[in-house]
């Protein structure tokens, strides 16, 4: 079963099951159904980064039995979710809703996206890491600190030009 590790050390088991996808959709709106139409445009949605809040509360209500045994609330719940967990979190609700479908097509359809989506995310990282080490940050300081001083010059003139009096 997918299970992903919170800041705090806890480990939640992610399973979707149809008294969950009734829960969700009373309490959020979200329909778990229709996360796969329009090539998943609804899934790459609740996934994207302005929606990881709505996100985060989907998964507390299918992991809301656990979550009341640990005595958790929601605002915990997501008060636990910070970095790398918040990416775990949705791993393991793809992989969840990968194993909720019953037609194999579908089932077989999310897993690929979500390898797609892990090594197009990896790919990214590596490319933005050498970037990275490839920038002169001495030069990049220089930079800031010019534009800083030409900034607070052109200020400091405009502003002395408007306190003295015209004669």
């Amino acid at each position: 079963m997918p299970s992903f590790k919170d800041n705090e050390g806890r480990e939640w088991e992610v399973s979707i099951d149809l008294f969950g996808v009734g829960e969700v959709h009373r309490e959020t709106g979200v329909s778990i159904y229709t996360l796969m139409d329009d090539k998943m445009k609804g899934l790459a949605e609740l996934c994207s980064n302005e929606n990881k809040h709505i996100l985060a509360h989907v998964v507390y209500l299918l992991c809301k039995e656990q979550a009341e045994k640990r005595n958790v609330s929601p605002r915990d719940f997501a008060k636990a979710l910070k970095g790398d967990p918040i990416e775990a979190m949705e791993l393991a609700f793809c992989e969840a809703l990968a194993d909720f479908f019953p037609d194999a097509r579908r089932r077989e359809a999310v897993k690929k996206v979500v390898e797609a989506g892990k090594a197009i995310k990896e790919k990214l990282l590596r490319e933005a890491q050498s970037e990275m080490t490839e920038v002169d940050m001495d030069r990049v300081v220089d930079t800031v600190i010019a534009m800083m001083k030409s900034t607070a010059s052109a200020g400091s003139s405009s502003a002395s030009s408007e306190l003295t009096p015209a004669v």
